[in-house]
């Protein structure tokens, strides 16, 4: 809503009215039916996110057994599961990365069932 003051007047009369008659039809119903919505959350502290997302890292600079010490603390978390598996290979400890390997792969891991593939 433009309040009824001299520039208000002035876009009405410019172009003979054109634009503000514009302006009105396409832009001013909306804008009186706009709202305005506001969400309000919550956030979670998921530390266990937090240390397998550093223990991949540790994983990508070939620091296998630094991984593995940040895994093991959050070994009931599934989603740990390929990393610690990763460790295991990749240190040719085969049996222990097999038993997590294929409780991630049995979880809907792909990569897992890739790993899997991976032990001699």
């Amino acid at each position: 809503y433009v309040k009824n003051t001299s520039r208000k007047k002035q876009l009405m009369d410019l172009a003979g009215g054109v634009p503000y008659n514009y302006m009105s039809q396409a832009f001013f119903s909306k804008l009186r039916n706009a709202c305005y919505i506001s969400i309000y959350y919550n956030t979670v502290n998921d530390g266990a996110a937090d240390v397998i997302n550093s223990a991949i890292l540790q994983l990508r600079d070939k620091e296998f057994d630094k991984a593995l010490e940040l895994l093991l603390p959050v070994q009931q978390d599934s989603r740990a599961w390929n990393s610690i598996g990763a460790c295991y290979l990749l240190t040719q400890r085969y049996e222990e990365a097999k038993t997590y390997l294929q409780k991630a792969a049995d979880n809907g891991n792909v990569y897992a069932q890739r790993n899997l593939s991976l032990i001699p």
